[in-house]
């Protein structure tokens, strides 16, 4: 690697918080003239808006949500489709914080290697959408029977 290229390097312990503020502020950085709050609330309607039409999500979906953080898009989707959200993130403080957050019984959420036992064991649901989430989104929607655990959320596919 040239002296002029940077590597990207994996922070786990970023995303290890102890407070709902602090997991905003991870997951949605302030930008000039805009505040972590007004973010998460724009960019999560929008992306939601967004997921919602792409999926034609409604109350018989379940939706799994693969980095998922504090809970900011399942909450939002459970509230705005009354779909089913199982979210999965390598975060244990996020995923401890998510619950309280989201407060839905339509809404689990597992650690990736749950995720990765289940999948194993033939887990399904009659319909299953796979949602991932970068510095821009990716969605994709398969039958989680069809998931393995080699399955990145980068991959695009409708089975």
């Amino acid at each position: 690697m040239s002296s002029s290229q940077r590597q990207a390097v994996f922070r786990p312990e970023v995303d290890e918080v102890s407070t709902l503020e602090q997991a905003m502020a991870v997951t949605v950085t302030p930008e000039q003239g805009t505040t972590t709050e007004e973010r998460w609330k724009k960019e999560t309607d929008f992306l939601v808006e967004d997921i919602g039409k792409q999926l034609e999500l409604g109350p018989e979906d379940c939706v799994l949500d693969y980095g998922c953080g504090a809970g900011r898009l399942a909450k939002a989707m459970i509230d705005g489709y009354g779909c089913r959200v199982i979210e999965v993130d390598i975060s244990k403080s996020m995923r401890l914080l998510s619950p309280d957050y989201v407060l839905s019984d339509r809404f689990t959420v597992w650690s990736p290697q749950l995720l990765g036992k289940m999948t194993e064991k033939g887990f399904a649901s009659r319909r299953v959408s796979v949602c991932g989430f970068y510095s821009t989104y990716s969605v994709q929607k398969i039958r989680l029977g069809s998931l393995r655990t080699r399955t990145t959320p980068a991959q695009s596919s409708t089975y």
